[in-house]
Order: C-alpha cells, then structure tokens, then sequence
C-alpha cells in the first residue's frame, strides 16, 4: 500500500465495489490524491469514439426536422452522449473538490466504532444493492442495442429473408444510414459492418460505464452522509439515555452534547462540498432528462417493432432509475437533516432537564430544523423534482405529438 491509497473500511462488505469498477472502466482513479486519469487509452478512446458518433447523429436530425419520428429517433442516444460527456468534463474540472470530498469521507468512515460500522455496512448494503441495480438496467438495455441486430435478422432469416439483407446496424436502421452518408456503408462488406458495429460498441460502452461512474458515486456520498446522520441520532439517544439514568454531570453533559454539535456541523460542511461539486451535474442532469424522457416516450406512444418498443422501454427505465437516485438521494439529505431536530425533541425527557441542560439543547435543536438540500442551481433535488420532470416531458410529448400530427 503506497500513501496514496486508502486503507480498506474493515467489517463493511462491497464498500466502494460498482463505483470502483465503473471508474476502472474508464481508466480513471477516483479515489486517488495524485493521479485521475490512469489509463488513456480507456479514457480517450472510448470518449472520443462517442462524441464524434453523436456529430452526424445531430447533422442527420436537423437535416429531417420535419419529420418529428425520424428526430426524435437519432437524438435519443446523442442526449445521453451529451450528458455523458459533461458529466466526465464536470468531474474533470472539479476532480480537487470531488477526491477531496470521497477522500475525507473515506477517513471520516474509519473513525466509526465497531457499533457505528455495523451502521455503516447497513448504508453501504443499500448503496451497493441500488448501484448493482441501475448497473444492470442500463446493462441490459446496452446489451440489447447491440444485440437486437441479430434477433431480428435471424427472425426474418427464418421467415425466408436473406439473413445479410435482414441484418441491422446497431442502434437501429438510423445507423446505417448515417454511418453510410458520413463515414462507409457497412452493407457493402464484411469489414465495414465489423467497423461499425465495433464503433457502436464502445460508444455503448463508454457512455454506460462514465453515467454509472458519477452517478454511482452520487449515490454512494449520500448512503455515507446519511449514515452519519444515523450515527448522530443513536449518540443522541445514548446521552439521553445516560442522563435519564442520573450518570450525567452538567459539565460531562455539555461536553458530550458539544461533541454532538461539532458532529453535526461536520455533516453540514460535507453536504455543502457535496452540494458544490455536484450542483451543475444535477442542473445538467435534469435539463437533459426531461428531453430524452419526452423524446422517448414519443418513440413508445408511436409504435414500431418488438425489439424497438423493448429498447425504448428499457431506455427510459434506466433514465427513470438515474433520476429517481438523484431525486431519492436529495429526499434522503433533506428528511435525515431534519431527523435531527425530531431526535432531539424525542429523545430528552425535557421535564427532567435542569434549566441549563434546555438551553444547551436550543441551539443544536434550532440548527437542526433547517434542513440542509441538493440543489440543481435553480432548483432542490428531492422528489417533487422528479414528478415536475415528468410532466414537462409529457407536455413536450404532447405537442411533438401536434407538430408531427400537422406535418403529416
């Protein structure tokens, strides 16, 4: 182990486990003080594949902008490269901020006595649970883009087609068309369709692996912090429980209710860093969301094949997953914050209380009341968010819906 590395939390199972792997992936070292990017292949490559897929994806959507289905279609996938790409250069320009918050919240878990990291191991179960979840959503619906080509060709093969003229390019027929107006036809040979089925791959790949990376690492900060804030509570509980008992001295009382607040603060100063690093990801995240919910849903409500009504499907589960662990993770801060104040009105027995003793609790209860939030710059992450994406993306739906209506 070299000082740079971070001692493991023992007696906490899968700590860090999707997180680490997803930034693996893209050759990037999140919990590293000196170095970020450590492979540039990984990185580079993947990224830079992704991002000039999307060009002609775009070119081709304003070329047919008329037709509202053909748009809709081909800018599907460019939203989520756009996000994807943004997410990686907001990390990147924040990747002091970010490390130092991972980092200090790394420590801070080492601290925890064999009690609290049985809390600890509760936070990171669920962290764990949920990141392996949406891991696999967005898997599969990577999987079947890449794979569905072949379904469906072996499905009209057995139908009496030609398998070769049945087969597709990935993403969809869209593909094929742009991929033969702007770069080779990948009809026309073995080797062209090889080339861009391979394109299409690791632009799946690298834009599955970095949303997985920062929003896996949302999630676990928020397991963590909330894991705190249960820390706080049950210490909370104990003070109460041993004053009840009369073993408290005022003077011991004050200086364990001041080891409470200075805990307590500490928690607030990390969720004003988190809040920091993470608020344009937030903004960038929603605005683009509501987009591509709005564009996927038109997809589905038109119809088509099996296959693509599946992918669509799946599509806007990932997005709705992605955006409810954000939504989820903002409730989260926001009711645990406040927790506090319920803990310590609930907890005490204030009848019981000296004078001096209830001062002492007024500044910590007053503080506590405040709930501390995530913001997307202009608005709270909780989960009216997520109700307020939805509608707007159904009003957007609605009137694509008109304009493709009056084109037709």
């Amino acid at each position: 182990m070299t000082s740079d590395d971070l001692p493991p939390l023992e007696g906490v199972k899968y700590y860090f486990v999707v997180q680490k792997f997803c930034f693996t992936a893209i050759g990037v070292d999140a919990l590293s003080a000196r170095r970020t990017i450590v492979n540039g292949f990984l990185f580079w490559i993947p990224n830079i594949v992704q991002f000039i897929l999307s060009q002609p994806l775009t070119l081709y959507s304003l070329q047919h902008l008329e037709d509202m289905s053909l748009v809709t279609d081909a800018m599907a996938p460019v939203w989520q490269v756009l996000m994807a790409n943004m997410k990686m250069a907001l990390f990147l320009w924040h990747k002091k901020e970010m490390k130092k918050l991972v980092r200090d919240l790394w420590l801070w878990n080492l601290e925890a006595t064999p009690d609290e990291l049985k809390i600890l191991e509760v936070e990171n179960r669920k962290d764990t649970m949920t990141s392996f979840s949406f891991y696999m959503t967005v898997l599969t619906t990577g999987i079947l883009a890449l794979t569905s080509p072949f379904f469906k060709a072996f499905y009209r093969y057995l139908k009496g087609d030609n398998y070769w003229d049945a087969l597709e390019t990935p993403l969809k027929g869209r593909f094929h068309h742009i991929f033969r107006s702007y770069f080779i036809d990948p009809k026309e040979t073995y080797m062209g369709y090889f080339i861009a089925y391979m394109w299409a791959f690791i632009a799946i790949y690298a834009v599955l692996n970095t949303t997985l990376a920062a929003d896996s690492l949302f999630s676990w900060i928020v397991h963590n912090i909330s894991a705190h804030f249960w820390i706080l509570r049950e210490r909370l509980k104990s003070i109460a429980a041993t004053n009840r008992e009369g073993s408290h001295g005022y003077g011991k009382f004050r200086k364990s209710i001041g080891d409470c607040v200075r805990y307590h603060q500490r928690i607030i100063d990390t969720i004003d860093e988190f809040n920091k690093v993470f608020m344009t990801i937030v903004f960038v995240k929603f605005l683009i969301s509501c987009i591509q919910i709005a564009f996927l849903a038109f997809q589905f409500v038109r119809g088509g094949d099996f296959a693509g009504q599946v992918f669509h499907m799946l599509f806007l589960m990932s997005i709705s997953i992605q955006m409810m662990l954000y939504c989820y993770g903002g409730q989260r801060i926001k009711d645990e914050s406040a927790s506090i104040s319920v803990a310590i009105y609930e907890y005490f027995h204030w009848d019981l209380l000296c004078p001096k003793s209830r001062k002492l609790l007024l500044l910590p209860l007053a503080r506590s009341q405040k709930p501390c939030k995530l913001t997307g710059v202009f608005f709270i992450a909780d989960l009216s968010l997520f109700l307020w994406v939805y509608k707007t993306a159904g009003s957007f739906v609605t009137l694509m819906m008109s304009v493709s209506d009056t084109s037709n």
